[in-house]
């Protein structure tokens, strides 16, 4: 059995709410998990997620959470994790949706791919390997990055493009858990694992 990461809406609202009090640990909430179907329970950190009722033959992505880091992917797991915690907190929802963005890209080692490539790449590591997800992915991520370039390079705001910012943030948010999560699944230890595998992986796509 291997532990989920939540998504959902209810964290970017709690981030920008006055009557709640920012806080190091906030309090255990449940929310439906957008990754897989599935809930989960999870703590919001400053360094990501603290998971628990995690079964203890089960625990890696709790330990991974709390530093305990093996190999380069677990690092890259880490790091997700303590920029998604942190992106809650950001009152700007630009500046989420950048973060969250950014976190894909290090979870997923992009490297310094571009354009169509770099998308399907994300796509491809997102899809755990089947193509019907991939393809799903790639729509909805061209869409996410579109709008990443408008903010990036033009300026704009949610507002500015007429898009609704809470939509956007639970999209980018449901990829980020599921480069996560596949990080944490397929058991890669390398860059250079992950590259030849995504790099198979979309050949075998095409086919």
């Amino acid at each position: 059995m291997s532990q989920r990461i939540s998504s959902g809406p209810a964290a970017y609202q709690a981030a920008t709410r006055p009557d709640i009090e920012m806080q190091p640990l906030l309090s255990v909430s449940t929310q439906e998990n957008l990754a897989n179907g599935r809930r989960s329970y999870r703590n919001n950190v400053w360094l990501g997620l603290e998971l628990e009722n995690v079964p203890r033959s089960d625990d890696h992505l709790a330990k991974i959470a709390s530093g305990s880091i093996r190999n380069e992917v677990e690092g890259r797991i880490r790091s997700a994790l303590r920029m998604r915690g942190q992106s809650f907190f950001l009152l700007n929802d630009e500046m989420k949706f950048l973060s969250l963005v950014f976190a894909t890209d290090a979870c997923a080692f992009v490297g310094d791919k571009k354009g169509q490539e770099h998308r399907k790449h994300i796509a491809a590591f997102a899809s755990f390997g089947r193509k019907e997800k991939f393809e799903k992915l790639i729509d909805t991520f061209n869409q996410l990055y579109d709008v990443r370039n408008k903010i990036v390079h033009r300026g704009c705001s949610f507002g500015e493009l007429g898009i609704n910012a809470k939509d956007q943030l639970i999209e980018m948010d449901h990829i980020l858990c599921s480069c996560i999560d596949a990080a944490l699944q397929e058991k890669w230890s390398t860059k250079q694992e992950v590259t030849s595998a995504i790099d198979m992986r979309i050949l075998g796509f095409k086919n």
